[in-house]
């Protein structure tokens, strides 16, 4: 199901206005709206052939490590950082000696690691300042990795994580440590679900572990998007037992029910990193109602593109609210929609290509209905991230919205 099936909900007769056809769905030529840099690397190549569904360009990548499909511009980039990093990562072998000095300060990883879980508010501040800002002091304090580093039995936080990430059965010591150094030096996520990266992050960082490899043999990519500063800080350098436990602790302070947060956070169509992008956007809007809605919404999606599609709304609305207009509210639907302090009405939507079809059609009618009847007044705009058709211009400006393309960017990756 694509997230255009999340989008448009049926629940109405589609509205004339003397139109008489919809909107083909369009096709593309990569070389036309993929910026070269993209389309065309040493080990990649994005087929010339590009499809869309009427809102996410679905894109195909011949590499040298096999083929990725990718829905939508943002996981497009992602999959092409991800094949820059598999690239780097196959020219690391055994044969790179770790120094004597490096080796020592890998014996120290288990004491670190029970040193995080035992004082995680003292550790949160040595990982960067700016998860203060994400996540402020962390009200409970988690055991749960003391109790797996020290060799206890049961189950926690970093396997339930595993599960989702390809890494069943792995500790949060050697392997899973050096895999989130390797991954900040490529600018990768670490809890990515490319299996290709992931197989290649388990190899490099097992030599390191082994006390075989130094990890600084390699030079980063070079950087194409990416996330905020902040949270790259709390991705990479915060365990994943730690990170878990101030995401929850953040998802029970924005209002959102233990049984919503558990769904959310086990929810195996998202990695780790997304989820931490998530709950932090929605934790910036301090205080805004409807925020644990919205994550009751997101712990729905049933694929990897829905994750993406949510992950991605929730960074739309933080960018918003700080850098346009401020959020009152974030009203309850099935995408990100938005109140302002001026009483207006914002979708905000990361589409490639907006096409008006029969399900369009009937999307904006209902939602016109909705909003006159619970914020009766409010004028109403559709902000894009990208472009829309003519038709589909039309058929919502009929209706008195104002659709703005290319007013919000991709703050994700």
């Amino acid at each position: 199901m694509r997230v255009l099936s999340v989008w448009l909900v049926l629940v109405a007769t589609p509205f004339a206005y003397g139109q008489s056809s919809y909107d083909a769905l369009p096709q593309w030529s990569a070389s036309e709206i993929v910026p070269e840099n993209l389309r065309k690397g040493a080990h990649h190549e994005v087929e010339e052939r590009v499809t869309s569904d009427g809102y996410w360009n679905s894109y195909r990548i011949a590499s040298d490590y096999g083929t990725f499909d990718a829905s939508g511009s943002l996981l497009l980039r992602v999959r092409i950082r991800e094949l820059t990093a598999i690239a780097q990562l196959k020219e690391v072998n055994e044969g790179m000696v770790l120094g004597e000095a490096a080796a020592q300060s890998l014996t120290e990883t288990g004491e670190s690691v029970v040193a995080a879980a035992s004082h995680p508010v003292e550790t949160a501040k040595g990982v960067g300042s700016g998860i203060q800002r994400l996540f402020g002091r962390v009200k409970r304090t988690s055991t749960r990795t003391v109790e797996q580093a020290r060799g206890s039995s049961g189950t926690g936080t970093s396997d339930r994580v595993a599960r989702g990430t390809t890494a069943v059965g792995k500790s949060l010591l050697g392997v899973s440590r050096a895999e989130r150094r390797w991954a900040e030096q490529l600018d990768v996520d670490p809890y990515s679900r490319n299996e290709t990266l992931r197989k290649e992050l388990t190899r490099v960082a097992s030599f390191e572990a082994a006390g075989r490899i130094t990890t600084d043999v390699i030079v980063p990519i070079p950087q194409l998007v990416s996330l905020s500063k902040d949270v790259s800080d709390l991705v990479w350098k915060a365990d994943p037992d730690q990170l878990e436990t101030l995401n929850e602790t953040r998802l029970q302070e924005i209002g959102v029910s233990n049984q919503t947060s558990r769904a959310f956070r086990l929810n195996e169509n998202y990695t780790l990193t997304w989820q931490t992008v998530l709950i932090a956007a929605l934790d910036a809007l301090e205080g805004v109602p409807g925020r644990a809605d919205f994550v009751e919404l997101a712990a729905k999606a049933d694929s990897e593109e829905q994750a993406a599609y949510y992950t991605e709304s929730a960074s739309l609305i933080q960018k918003f609210h700080e850098e346009r207009f401020p959020v009152v509210e974030v009203v309850r639907g099935s995408t990100a929609i938005v109140r302002t302090s001026e009483n207006r009405i914002v979708y905000l939507v990361p589409a490639d290509y907006l096409v008006w079809t029969e399900e369009l059609d009937v999307f904006v009618q209902a939602e016109q209905k909705w909003m006159s009847e619970n914020y009766p007044g409010a004028p109403i705009a559709v902000w894009l991230s990208g472009e829309a058709s003519a038709r589909a211009l039309e058929g919502m400006e009929a209706l008195g919205w104002k659709v703005q393309a290319r007013e919000i960017d991709v703050l994700v990756e």
